[in-house]
């Protein structure tokens, strides 16, 4: 398939680590860690671990949508100059 219809949603900064758009390292970590939920949690830690997952998915979809629209207007500003 095409990149163009999957594009990498993250940055690899210069100290070579993969980072999600609109997180940090430390946060692009914890919502990495999230995303495989702990059995030995109870029900309270789950939920709690669901609602951080959702914030930090939230600010990186926010600078996600950021990006993107950046990345368009310089790909329109590249068509009508060239």
């Amino acid at each position: 398939m095409p990149d163009k219809l999957f594009p990498r949603r993250y940055y690899v900064d210069d100290e070579g680590h993969r980072v999600l758009v609109g997180l940090t390292l430390e946060q692009t970590r914890e919502f990495e860690s999230l995303e495989v939920p702990d059995p030995s949690s109870d029900i309270h830690r789950a939920r709690l671990n669901q609602a951080r997952w959702l914030e930090l998915y939230l600010l990186h979809q926010a600078g996600w949508e950021i990006w993107r629209a950046e990345s368009s207007e310089t790909n329109l500003s590249r068509v009508a100059a060239g």
